[in-house]
Parts: C-alpha cells; sequence; structure tokens
C-alpha cells in the first residue's frame, strides 16, 4: 500500500507543478500584454508629438511668409524645434524602453510555456506509469488467484495424494 501512496502523491505534486506553470504562464501573459500597451500608448505619444511639431512648424512658417519675420522670430523658431526634437528623442528612448521590456516580457513568456510543457510531459508520464503499475497489479493478482484456484481444484481432483489420506 506505501507504493500506491508515493506513487499517488508524486501525481498530485505533478498535477501542482503543472497547474504552477499554468499560472505563471497567465501571469506572464499578462505582464506582456500590459507591456505590449504600454509600448503602443508611448508610440501613440509620439506620434502625436511628430505631428503637432509638424503643425506648429507649418504655422509658424505661414506666420513668417506673411508678416516677414525678424531674426529673433527665427531664432526661437529654432530653438523651439530643437527643444520639440529633445522631446521626441526622449519619447523614443522610453519607447525604446517600452519595446526591450515587451522583449523581455516574450521571453518571459516562453520560458514559462516551456516549463508548463515539461511539467505536463512530466505528469503525463507519472501517469501512463501509474496506468502500467495499476495493470501489472492486476495481472499480478489474477495470476495469483489463477494459481489458488488450480490448486484448489487440483486438491479436489486428486485427494491428498498417496500417503495423505
Amino acid at each position: 500500500m506505501s507504493g500506491s501512496y508515493s506513487l499517488e502523491a508524486l501525481r498530485t505534486l505533478r498535477r501542482a507543478r503543472e497547474q504552477a506553470a499554468r499560472l505563471e504562464l497567465a501571469d506572464k501573459v499578462r505582464e506582456l500584454d500590459a507591456r505590449i500597451a504600454e509600448a503602443q500608448a508611448e508610440h501613440a505619444r509620439l506620434e502625436q508629438s511628430r505631428a503637432e511639431r509638424r503643425g506648429a512648424r507649418e504655422q509658424v512658417g505661414a506666420a513668417l511668409a506673411e508678416a516677414g519675420a525678424s531674426a529673433a522670430d527665427l531664432m526661437w523658431s529654432l530653438e523651439h524645434d530643437r527643444a520639440q526634437g529633445l522631446r521626441e528623442a526622449e519619447q523614443r528612448a522610453r519607447l525604446d524602453a517600452a519595446v526591450s521590456r515587451e522583449r523581455s516580457a516574450e521571453g518571459e513568456r516562453a520560458r514559462a510555456v516551456v516549463t508548463l510543457g515539461r511539467a505536463h510531459a512530466e505528469a503525463e508520464a507519472v501517469e501512463r506509469h501509474h496506468t502500467r503499475w495499476q495493470s501489472d497489479r492486476a495481472r499480478k493478482a489474477q495470476e495469483a488467484e489463477d494459481e489458488a484456484a488450480l490448486e484448489r481444484f487440483s486438491g479436489r481432483s486428486f485427494g491428498q495424494g498417496p500417503g495423505g489420506g
């Protein structure tokens, strides 16, 4: 009976490992989804900033063309463009960092998938072993019962033998 208990405990342990791997995978998938959404939002902010910068540049250009702008206006425009460029570079760096975190999360998810697969394979191996063990046990019990029945039959049919009567 102790063999049955240890095998059942092993089966339970394997199932628990597989469940833990499934939960870890679900966590990694949620984390990856969050990082993807973060990267997409950062990309949208970058595109919005570029569009605003283009619009401002076009307005300044139109205003300068109409009014005959001064050198101070041109300098202000250049400084403004440079500041916008710095902000855009900062946003691009945040986007790159978000993409990097997304790739990292994807790698973690892939590792979790491998862990889940391994846990599932181990659980299946334990189940196969348990099935074989049960079959062997049932076969041995049947053989023992057949042998006992044969001995009983032999004892009844042939009696006790020459000196046993």
